[in-house]
């Protein structure tokens, strides 16, 4: 039972990674219709991100301390980082523990210049292509990134620990009586998780721009009409996804020594949860991640533990799911009205019934300029008009 249990919550972390990674490419692929295989790449620079701060925070020079002598009795030279030397001792060492957490300050700004400059330089250009070319550029970007990394920091694992409060293990079923060990940051790993989850569902739900955003979603040629540049707020929702997928990386370093294939890794069975959830639906992607998770265990213990067989679960899982792409419905996607292949905009019916689109027409009516939104400040307001 024991077993049992830990094997459940053993999903719970890789799970939630997942179906952070498959929220991202829900987000892309239902604003802007893009297949975008370079969103492993992504995960894989925000873990990336937590190995840099880490690194500039444990930059020092050389003291001499008198206090430590060699054999000969010389006083010895020590490093200290500047942080010490700049905030004192505990201070800093404090700081340098906590590099992780900190790296998700560090991380989003950066996460979303580099999904501005991703969509606006090159994943543009092929909004109107055919599926199979978006998918030979993004995963060409993915090779080109993955390879700068492996360049800059090299092609071995790079341990990352999680703060000594957060690294112990608690034992999750004394109070029922059961021994049932778990890593506290695999806890708050989850949690982290359902956390940037309810937060990007709520953003969608309750804001001004996200009305806007789900209207263009299920009708993106009458929300233009209105006169909103839905263009710039799908570029915008890129760099949240891009965000998303950076914050999963970064808080998962500590689990996974950050290495540059990571991408790759998290990637295949990120899609076959997208699949799985339903195509362009955001609850889908998900409600797919832990189920998916197991899945792919269960294939894997099914075909052995070597590496070849491995990839073959997971070629195995996505030919399952895409073998059901003649009515992909998934967990949550609907289909289109012509019995087709599930649109971006899945949720489409929902958004007329609950009255999306009229409301931003006359947001746009009542207001002379279009939708304003409340998060506008200094440059950033030319993005979100």
């Amino acid at each position: 039972m024991d077993a049992f249990i830990l094997q459940i919550l053993n999903g719970l972390d890789k799970g939630s990674a997942y179906a952070l990674i498959a929220l991202g490419l829900t987000l892309i692929f239902g604003t802007l219709g893009v297949v975008n295989f370079a969103h492993g790449a992504l995960f894989m620079i925000g873990a990336f991100c937590a190995v840099t701060l880490s690194k500039l925070l444990s930059i020092s020079y050389e003291v001499v301390d008198e206090t430590q002598t060699d054999f000969l009795g010389n006083p010895l030279k020590v490093d200290v980082p500047y942080i010490n030397g700049l905030l004192g001792p505990d201070l800093g060492g404090s700081v340098i523990e906590w590099a992780v957490p900190l790296s998700i300050v560090f991380s989003i700004p950066i996460m979303i210049v580099i999904g501005f400059v991703m969509e606006r330089g090159l994943i543009k250009h092929f909004y109107k292509r055919p599926h199979a070319d978006q998918i030979l550029v993004t995963f060409g970007l993915a090779i080109v990134l993955q390879e700068i990394i492996k360049l800059w920091f090299g092609a071995n694992p790079i341990p990352t620990p999680a703060p000594d409060a957060l690294s112990g293990v608690a034992n999750l079923g004394e109070w029922v009586g059961l021994q049932v060990p778990y890593p506290v940051w695999r806890i708050v790993y989850f949690c982290f998780s359902v956390l940037i989850i309810g937060g990007i569902f709520a953003f969608l739900q309750f804001t001004t721009f996200g009305m806007v955003v789900r209207a263009g979603m299920a009708d993106r040629e009458t929300v233009s009409m209105l006169g909103i540049n839905i263009d710039r707020r799908f570029t915008i929702m890129f760099g949240i996804a891009s965000a998303v997928a950076g914050l999963a990386g970064v808080m998962y370093a500590p689990i996974n020594p950050p290495n540059y294939h990571m991408g790759m890794d998290f990637l295949v069975l990120s899609f076959v949860v997208v699949v799985v959830g339903g195509m362009g639906s955001l609850p889908g992607a998900v409600l797919a991640g832990v189920p998916t998770w197991h899945l792919g265990k269960l294939c894997l213990n099914h075909l052995g533990h070597d590496h070849n067989s491995g990839h073959q679960s997971n070629h195995h899982l996505c030919g399952g799911n895409y073998r059901f792409a003649d009515a992909p419905t998934g967990l949550a996607g609907q289909k289109r009205r012509n019995g087709g292949l599930i649109d971006a905009g899945s949720q489409q019916k929902r958004f007329f019934a609950s009255g999306d689109c009229n409301r931003a027409y006359a947001a746009g009516a009542v207001f002379p300029e279009p939708i304003p939104n409340k998060f506008r400040i200094g440059p950033v307001q030319w993005w979100l008009s």
